[in-house]
Formats: structure tokens, sequence, C-alpha cells
């Protein structure tokens, strides 16, 4: 394994140099091109290149596989083991950075590289979809210690119309059913709220990501 500094975020090295004739391949490009900047995943994997027969090289899939092994596992400990009246702002800014991972690199594989990349060729179906299932798991610890950082206290309980303070079990309920977009349980943020604004956001984001999923699935496979 070697270091490219060429492949730190910051370079506009491969496929993030070139140009489409469509304007809007080329803004979401550079939208996904700014937010890796702030990636710790990206920052990592400049650090671990495997040069091919040809001269190019690439990712080393073990870094990136240990690597989201790695971010789950911290997100999990750290979820259970700090608590809830412990998070603020840095935890909301840390949750926020991690949630664009997966959506970079599905924003990346289906749409960046194969407008950008000619040479581009898609690895292990199987592998990809662990990796999604992964992140989709890790998504939802993040956008639950997203609630307990700012709006713990925005949300109706439908048993008891009335506002509750969350915990880390009910944050965490209320994220696993709005990611997967089963409607809300037993709890609700509150009309208006920014707990409701929030929801929204990761309602969709679980939408997307669930067709990103199987978009993976279906189209690695033919």
């Amino acid at each position: 394994m070697v270091y490219k500094s060429e492949k730190n975020p910051y370079h506009r090295s491969g496929y993030w140099g070139r140009s489409s004739e469509y304007p809007i391949l080329n803004w979401v490009k550079n939208v996904v091109w700014f937010t890796r900047m702030f990636s710790p995943g990206a920052w990592i994997y400049a650090r671990y290149q495997v040069v091919g027969p040809t001269g190019k090289s690439s990712t080393n899939p073990v870094a990136v596989d240990r690597y989201i092994i790695l971010s789950n596992v911290l997100v999990f400990l750290f979820y259970v083991a700090i608590p809830a009246q412990w998070y603020g702002i840095i935890t909301l800014a840390v949750a926020t950075i991690l949630l664009l991972e997966p959506l970079n690199y599905h924003v990346d594989r289906m749409i960046i590289r194969k407008s950008f990349d000619p040479e581009y060729r898609p690895s292990n179906p199987s592998r990809s979809i662990l990796i999604s299932i992964f992140e989709y798991f890790k998504m939802i610890f993040l956008f639950a210690a997203i609630y307990l950082s700012i709006v713990p206290g925005e949300f109706i309980e439908s048993l008891v119309p009335a506002l509750i303070t969350l915990n880390k079990v009910k944050a965490l309920e209320f994220s696993a059913v709005t990611l997967c977009t089963v409607g809300f349980g037993s709890l609700a943020p509150q009309p208006g709220s920014t707990a409701g604004i929030i929801a929204g956001i990761e309602g969709l984001i679980g939408v997307l990501y669930m067709g990103a999923l199987v978009a993976t699935a279906i189209g690695r496979q033919e």
C-alpha cells in the first residue's frame, strides 16, 4: 500500500477534474467533492492506495471495509456509553459529517463515476450491499444522536398526548421507524417544530437510500 497525496479529498485528480456537457451533473459532482473534504474516511483512504498492473492507483478495499466496521462500532459505543445530557453541538457536528459519508458513497458510485469515469467497473455486488446495510444501521444511531443533541423535548407520545423528553431508547426507536419510513409509532415530533423538519429529512433520506440499495443490488448483478 502507498500514500498518494493527489488522492486527498481537496485534489481534483482523476474523474473529479473532468467535466460533463450537462450542468446538473457538474453541479452534483462539485457538491460531493466539497463535502468529501469533511469526510474522515476520504482522508484515510488516500493513505491506503494500491497500484494495479497498469500503474493506476485505487483505494485498498480492505482499508475501506475496516474503516466502515470500525466507524459503526465507535458510533454504537459512543451512543451507549455517553450520557444523553452530554450531547450537544459537537455531537451534532460529528453526526452530520458522518451522515454525509454513506450519502456521498452512493451518489459517487451511482452517478458521478458512471458519468465521469469511462474506466469505472462496479465492485463485488455482495460487498456493496453489505457496506450499504452497515451504513444504514449507522444512520439510525446518528439521527438518534442528533435528536438528543438539539431537540430532545420536541416530541409527543401518542398514548399520552403531551410533550416528553427523549431518552436514548425512545430516540433510537423514533429514528429507526422514521428512516425505515414505516410511519410514526408511539412517538411523533411536535407539529411545526425543528424535530419535525429533521424527521422529514430523515424520512426522505431513508426512501432515497433504500432505492439506492435496491438499485445497487439489481444493477451490479446484471
